[in-house]
């Protein structure tokens, strides 16, 4: 559900930001998710921030998205985790 409000996965962002959308994105399928992840920084304007939550370290979506995007335009920041979600943010410049 989509609300307003080389991989290393603790590089942070260069600057913390609020998060223009969130996805919670536990109960999706990893398919569905990986999809609408996409849709989602491709929607934003350049620069905003997009909270990802998620049941698990998401180390395929994470490779997929530095590939599609780049190192130079995707940044993230891993905002918590424990055993039951991860939430990450998204920048995408």
């Amino acid at each position: 559900m989509i609300m307003n409000t080389a991989l290393h996965l603790d590089r942070p962002t260069e600057r913390e930001a609020t998060p223009l959308q969130t996805l919670d994105a536990r109960s999706l399928s990893e398919h569905l998710r990986h999809e609408l992840v996409c849709e989602t920084l491709e929607n934003l304007p350049s620069g905003a921030t997009f909270r990802y939550i998620v049941g698990q370290y998401p180390i395929v979506l994470m490779e997929e998205l530095l590939q599609r995007y780049g190192s130079r335009r995707l940044k993230y920041r891993f905002v918590e985790s424990d055993a039951d979600h991860v939430v990450i943010d998204i920048t995408l410049y």
